[in-house]
């Protein structure tokens, strides 16, 4: 069982807190001030649980454990989710497939839920009540609506299980709880799954893939440029699409122009820079420099909007993942 809750926004021990599971998650803040939030990861002895809230706009990109099927439930979404560009509304219903890479954007008090579990036992709950291809071969994160009443039922369980993890956190040590909260939380999730509603939106989604391709080509080329916040115009003769279709591709995936987006993945790398630094006179400088930046003023500014706090708090908290 881990419980994260935190209350200064630390790449590091978001992007830690995946390792227990297998997935790679990295963390970008996006919207602006300090990030407030919580993620709550439960193992039982075969399902794992994980809830989280974040108070400020968050990509995350993660690769999802290898031999296991994940489901997603957006608990409560004032603003969607959106998974490869598509929106997911408050509880909106989808499964990744093992090892399967994607991009998440999470808006501001948006509250969700994955429970993953082994492939064979995934297959063996599907088995016994549906025979649907999207469910069994799940790629994209297929959009579901399930019914009223299963959504209900699964809030009530996790509201339980929630309470108990924060107050009888010694339950965990019990084989027998845990069999038995494991054991509802399956029939949760899959009566979820039993009677949702796929939403067609084949020819919308085909848009949103085809712009999540060109946001992933511009990041890959970025990563492998010298210059860390290279120009619109270098990254449209790179991928060879003009800049409208870049622009758009920004907007449908990440809801962002794609030089801001730029600009604050620096700012969040140099805040990862500036957390494991040394507290040393020009550390600042030089980091802000090496991240693509020249005019300091106007970084720090950025850079306190971004993340509600200036530079040199954050080197000298030097805050260490939890």
């Amino acid at each position: 069982m881990a419980l994260l809750s935190f209350r200064h926004f630390d790449p590091r021990a978001l992007d830690s807190s995946g390792f227990l599971l297998g997935e790679r998650p990295r963390h970008v803040q996006i919207g602006p001030g300090p990030l407030q939030g919580q993620a709550d990861q439960l193992h039982f002895d075969r399902c794992a649980l994980r809830i989280g809230s974040l108070s400020q706009a968050v990509r995350v990109e993660v690769q999802f454990p290898v031999e296991r099927a994940t489901i997603g439930f957006a608990l409560d979404a004032p603003r969607p989710i959106r998974i490869f560009g598509k929106a997911f509304g408050s509880s909106s219903l989808t499964v990744f497939a093992a090892a399967e890479a994607i991009d998440t954007l999470f808006n501001p008090a948006t509250k969700w839920v994955t429970f993953n579990l082994p492939l064979e036992d995934y297959a063996e709950e599907l088995a016994a009540i549906t025979e649907n291809p999207e469910l069994q071969r799940p790629r994209n994160a297929p959009l579901f609506c399930p019914s009223a009443g299963s959504v209900r039922h699964l809030r009530e369980v996790l509201t339980a299980v929630e309470m108990f993890a924060h107050s009888r956190p010694g339950l965990f040590n019990d084989a027998r709880w845990r069999f038995n909260t494991e054991r509802s939380l399956r029939n949760g999730f899959f009566g979820l799954l039993e009677d949702a509603t796929l939403l067609d939106r084949r020819k919308g989604e085909a848009r949103l893939l085809s712009a999540r391709k060109i946001v992933m080509a511009a990041e890959e080329q970025v990563d492998a440029a010298e210059e860390p916040i290279p120009s619109i115009a270098e990254l449209c003769r790179g991928l060879r699409v003009p800049r409208r279709t870049l622009e758009r591709a920004f907007h449908d995936v990440l809801g962002v122009s794609p030089a801001a987006y730029l600009r604050i993945r620096a700012l969040n790398a140099v805040r990862r820079a500036l957390l494991d630094a040394e507290p040393r006179p020009g550390a600042i400088a030089r980091l802000a420099f090496d991240g693509g930046f020249w005019h300091l003023g106007r970084f720090a500014q950025s850079y306190r909007a971004l993340f509600g706090e200036r530079p040199v708090d954050t080197l000298r908290s030097r805050a260490k993942p939890s």
